[in-house]
């Protein structure tokens, strides 16, 4: 997402108590009597913690893949009719590195709930028959405490020869209205929409 979404949703945290520690690793994680006690990073300074959450991302699981023999790049790689190496065997989901035309073509792996969704649709109508290459557009969404984040599309801004992205391309941003609680990062006058954001305050209840 865009540097000024980044910084309204670190903000929001900050303003809802939670404290940020950026660019340091985890040393170890101390416990007593079972349970854990705090966390200790690189630096020496220990957090306190009764609990700890991992969010450290995903690593495609492709054993099972590499043991049928299927071609492995970032992930299971398909065609653009989400078939592998073996056309008896499909991919479909956070695992898959399909190409994608969001991406200039090149393989891509999405890991979002839609794009598993849109890809199912797309094996499934192939199995019936009617084949088409995947061309779902990206779409994603997150809601935090009263704010939500809708973004569609890729943020792939770079040169290329057959793509209507530009180095030019700028992506600004308007403020919150605060007459409709509404935000949404725009592309200047002429510039090629690349990723728009949108983000909406729900009411409380």
């Amino acid at each position: 997402i865009s540097h000024e979404m980044s910084k309204l949703f670190l903000e929001a945290h900050q303003g809802w108590g939670v404290n940020f520690h950026f660019n340091q690793g985890v040393s170890r994680i101390n416990q007593a009597n079972g349970r854990v006690t705090g966390v200790v990073k690189e630096n020496g300074e220990e957090l306190p913690a009764d609990l700890v959450v991992y969010g450290i991302g995903i690593i495609p699981n492709i054993t099972l893949a590499t043991e049928a023999g299927l071609e492995i790049d970032n992930g299971i790689k398909v065609d653009a009719n989400l078939s592998t190496n073996d056309p008896h065997i499909s991919a479909i989901g956070d695992v898959a590195c399909f190409p994608c035309i969001h991406n200039h073509g090149e393989h891509t792996r999405i890991e979002s709930v839609p794009n598993a969704m849109e890809q199912a649709r797309n094996v499934a109508a192939r199995l019936l028959g009617k084949p088409s290459p995947f061309i779902a557009t990206p779409w994603f969404w997150t809601d935090q405490g009263n704010l939500k984040l809708q973004i569609v599309g890729l943020s792939t801004i770079r040169p290329h020869n057959s793509s209507p992205y530009s180095a030019s391309a700028k992506i600004i941003w308007l403020p919150l209205n605060p007459a409709t609680g509404r935000a949404i990062t725009w592309p200047e006058k002429n510039c090629f929409l690349v990723q728009p954001n949108s983000l909406s305050v729900k009411p409380t209840s």
